[in-house]
């Protein structure tokens, strides 16, 4: 039985070192009384009620060279707190970083790029004000979800919900209420399931997908403040089910493969964007003797966990590694279910956003690569997506196409759960919005994304019959 496992998140950076004008840890030295400020200014409220963004920006910041890079990555160090929306490379997109509106932070910020002749732009001049526009309620209302498992009431009001559901990013619990539903219609192909618990006890459901057939062979997702991730996988999850005996193309893959999906796998770090941070990344796991919480689900995995790439020890730190590879319960419990599969897994995707990349391994290895018909596979699959909306996704391993990256699900699930074809996506878009890409984008989203998939899968197909029966 073969399988495609499909998830969301992963990535890191760089740690590049020098011998002029640094430290003795590879970054430059800038005045203390700037970094305070910065500090200062980019601590979140302690009080519990709901973070607001007025006033923050978000800056693009050019790096020019290895030298530029170096200090980028010394205000990184420095500012643990300072919310770096992407990890600095070299290059015009450089590094994009939200910038607090209080306590002179953006002036600040602006002395220190000025001092190093570093340009920028601003692209989101109000974080809230984005925020804001990112919940507008939709053009078409969609049905109220809580009548979700109320069947008869939907049949009688001759509503489907899958026609207006993706016109709004949802909170877990409309997440969650909509996989019943799925379920609930379409008991012959989907099974509902648990990964595990999160920290704050919360179940991380998935969906099993099957057609009925004598001969079963299998995709799945994860992260925190990319609400677009989890939209577009159930884009993907109810194309699959819906499409079913009407969309030859959709159901043969389904016939061919069983799919396991999980919408969201830092359930607590997604519910806490919704009700309290929008800008959250980690899990909600306590730190001891640090008031700083959570660890960054993404560098948490026992794959090269700790070494070379954008990782940190600091609890403060977006990027925390945690106390131990899998300290933290949201990807740990993946991993049991991956390897729990015995080899059985043949394709691992890790969506989230943005930067539209389509990734491969290795991201702790510059000098090490996934074979050529993994490359070749991405290639596919992006060329693919691109035909849908025009939307280029660059394609090549983690550790080349951006920066080094340990402690990586990509890496985990191709070198220890033994998943040949295994992915990290970023998806839409470059920059623009960011993190707040708003809720008309997740269906062309979507769309494009299951054409990549349509056509990874069949490529999986083609590669098991005639090169990869022997392999497996």
């Amino acid at each position: 039985m073969h399988r495609l496992i499909g998830s969301l998140t992963v990535l890191a950076i760089v740690l590049v070192t020098f011998g002029i004008q640094t430290s003795n840890q590879g970054r430059f030295r800038a005045p203390e009384t700037l970094f305070a400020t910065l500090k200062a200014a980019s601590l979140p409220p302690s009080d519990g009620q709901p973070v607001r963004f007025e006033g923050h920006q978000v800056w693009r910041v050019a790096i020019a060279s290895l030298t530029d890079l170096a200090r980028i990555n010394t205000l990184q160090d420095q500012v643990p707190t300072l919310d770096f929306w992407t990890d600095p490379r070299i290059g015009r997109h450089g590094v994009d970083i939200r910038v607090s509106s209080t306590k002179g932070a953006q002036e600040a910020l602006a002395a220190y790029l000025s001092k190093f002749s570093l340009s920028y732009d601003v692209f989101i001049p109000d974080v809230q004000h984005a925020i804001e526009k990112q919940l507008l309620p939709p053009v078409v209302a969609a049905p109220h979800l809580n009548s979700l498992g109320d069947h008869q009431s939907l049949l009688s009001a001759d509503a489907d919900p899958t026609k207006t559901y993706f016109t709004k990013y949802h909170p877990i619990s409309e997440i969650n209420e909509y996989l019943d539903y799925l379920v609930k219609e379409y008991p012959h192909l989907a099974e509902k399931f648990s990964l595990g618990k999160t920290y704050e006890g919360r179940d991380q459901w998935g969906i099993k997908l099957r057609a009925p057939r004598n001969e079963p062979s299998s995709i799945a997702k994860e992260k925190k403040e990319e609400w677009i991730g989890p939209a577009v996988v159930q884009y993907i999850l109810t194309s699959l089910i819906t499409s079913y005996g009407k969309d030859p193309a959709l159901a043969h893959i389904l016939d061919s493969f069983d799919f396991t999906i999980i919408p969201v796998l830092n359930v607590d770090g997604y519910e806490y964007t919704h009700t309290t941070n929008r800008m959250w990344r980690k899990n909600r796991q306590p730190n001891a003797g640090n008031l700083c919480v959570g660890t960054d689900p993404n560098r948490n995995w026992a794959s090269n966990w700790g070494g070379d790439g954008t990782t940190s020890k600091n609890p403060c730190s977006d990027s925390y590694i945690g106390t131990s590879p899998f300290s933290a319960p949201e990807p740990k419990n993946l991993a049991n279910y991956v390897t729990s599969r015995n080899g059985a897994v043949i394709s691992f995707i890790d969506f989230h956003a943005y930067s539209q990349l389509w990734m491969y391994p290795y991201g702790a290895f510059c000098d090490r690569t996934a074979p050529i018909h993994v490359e070749s596979a991405a290639q596919r699959a992006a060329s693919a997506l691109k035909s849908v909306h025009g939307k280029t996704f660059a394609v090549g391993s983690i550790c080349n196409i951006i920066y080094q990256a340990s402690g990586s699900s990509v890496d985990f699930a191709y070198d220890t759960a033994n998943v040949t074809f295994s992915y990290g996506v970023e998806l839409r878009d470059q920059g623009l919005y960011g993190f707040l890409l708003p809720p008309k984008q997740i269906v062309p989203s979507g769309e494009e994304t299951l054409a990549g998939v349509v056509e990874l899968v069949g490529v999986i197909e083609k590669w098991l019959k005639e090169d990869g029966a022997m392999d497996l």
